[in-house]
């Protein structure tokens, strides 16, 4: 459902529609329920509603969305457990919307003006200052204003493509990855190809044992490293690639001695000082959206979803919000150790895939906000819920034995 919104959400933004939409979300998984599997660790999902009661300033139009959306998160989270088998539909959902977006994406690459055009012409007014942004940093974003959430469709599909790979689908392994991975270049997002290899690395070593992980570590390393030296050498021949164009800028410039950050660091450095003036409890729901707003007349995230939890819910809020991530990710590793011994590879194949989205989220907040981006924080849901399910059918299973 959430994947079918972001469709249609450049040509209505609506916050009614949003809202009723994330109400619907928690409802369905409500109503849903069936299991009790409702683990004691999953309370700490119900304290990180909490930094709501204090955070929370004014309740406008868009406040009340975010708590909305949140709030259906953690519902989800909480009574999405299922069997293993049920997220099936859910995943190749997932995978077709990334084709879905790339069929528009390559319409956008190759006739490009009139594409443009037909944006202009339907999208809403809400979804102009953000698309005029893309189109006049020469990115795509295909059926969308947002690159950023374009590529996440590419993301999440190369993702489900790496650590759902089989033998029967082996022969479109290749020319899968490489449409999927030229989304992501044209959408030029240089952090979602950073955080997506580095999370597919992190599942990669742990899909190992003993000394095997310790030679994966160091092909990993010889390789990223011959990676690196060979596009840096022929970058030149690929300007044409909105993501190369990208990197070379960045690389130009902090060779220079200049900012590679696109004024990054002085937004961060902003968030740093609201957060010294509360420590504890922060300085506000989305306090500093409203700064950037009326300091330079448009909203702004610090693009590092931690340090703006930091400044505007404090250490308190920052902790309940981030700990039962933390926490979830721990009891996945864990689990899919256990899997690895166990001759069950659809709890394997969850498992790593549930692992490979929320690396990529965890990481990801460290340059952009996902937290506040739906696109990313209910696919983490699902990541969530695929990581709960599994680990009460290895308990099953064990229990069984």
């Amino acid at each position: 459902m959430v994947t079918f919104y972001f469709v249609i959400n450049g040509f209505t933004i609506s916050g009614l529609l949003q809202v009723s939409a994330f109400m619907i979300i928690a409802a369905f998984a409500v109503l849903s329920y069936k299991s009790s599997h409702l683990h004691a660790s999953l309370v700490v999902w119900l304290l990180s509603l909490l930094p709501f009661l204090w955070c929370v300033n004014t309740w406008t139009v868009a406040n009340i969305r975010d708590f909305v959306a949140y709030f259906a998160f953690v519902v989800f989270v909480l009574f999405g457990t299922k069997k293993i088998n049920s997220y099936d539909k859910a995943i190749n959902i997932i995978f077709l919307m990334a084709f879905f977006h790339l069929v528009f994406l390559i319409i956008n690459i190759l006739f490009r003006d009139s594409f443009n055009n037909f944006l202009y012409s339907t999208f809403a007014s809400k979804a102009m200052p953000n698309l005029n942004k893309a189109i006049s940093g020469n990115y795509y974003t295909g059926l969308g204003y947002i690159p950023g959430d374009t590529s996440g469709y590419f993301v999440d599909g190369l993702i489900i493509l790496f650590c759902t790979k089989s033998k029967n689908n082996e022969h479109m392994f290749a020319p899968k990855t490489i449409l999927l991975a030229m989304g992501v270049l044209f959408c030029a997002k240089k952090s979602h190809i950073l955080c997506l290899v580095l999370s597919l690395l992190l599942v990669w070593l742990l899909n190992a044992k003993g000394g095997k992980r310790v030679s994966r570590v160091v092909l990993a390393i010889v390789s990223i490293m011959g990676v690196a030296i060979i596009g840096y050498a022929i970058l030149p021949a690929l300007s044409g690639i909105p993501m190369v164009n990208r990197i070379s800028v960045a690389l130009d410039s902090f060779l220079a001695g200049q900012d590679f950050t696109s004024n990054r660091t002085a937004l961060t450095s902003y968030a740093l000082q609201m957060f010294s003036q509360n420590h504890v409890w922060g300085i506000g729901w989305k306090y500093f959206n409203s700064f950037t707003y009326n300091r330079w007349g448009w909203s702004n995230y610090v693009n590092n979803i931690y340090i703006q939890l930091l400044a505007e819910t404090g250490i308190v809020g920052m902790v309940l919000f981030v700990f039962p991530m933390l926490i979830t990710l721990v009891r996945t590793i864990k689990a899919f150790g256990i899997s690895r011994n166990m001759e069950n590879q659809q709890i394997n194949q969850k498992l790593m895939l549930s692992l490979g989205i929320q690396f990529f989220f965890l990481l990801y907040g460290i340059f952009e906000i996902p937290f506040y981006d739906y696109t990313f924080l209910f696919v983490y849901a699902i990541s969530v819920c695929l990581a709960n399910s599994a680990i009460c059918e290895i308990n099953t299973y064990s229990e069984e034995k």
